[in-house]
């Protein structure tokens, strides 16, 4: 059996954020992150239009974390 090396992947701060939030339903004018009017603005709101989605909770938690960061 051929041994395979792991795969490595490496992806920008802005390009996992990308991906994240294209799962939730949340206005493109809200996206970008770096922005602390943003990041404030989904952690009030993102909820209203993404109550069902399973990760809401994480994503809530994570862009709190990112609050600090920005």
């Amino acid at each position: 059996m051929e041994e395979h090396e792991p795969l490595h992947i490496e992806a920008s701060e802005k390009e996992v954020w990308d991906l994240v939030l294209r799962q939730f339903d949340i206005p493109e004018a809200r996206r970008d992150i770096s922005k602390e009017v943003n990041v404030k603005w989904l952690v009030a709101n993102v909820r209203v239009r993404n109550s069902d989605n399973p990760n809401i909770d994480l994503l809530v938690a994570a862009l709190k974390n990112q609050l600090k960061t920005v």
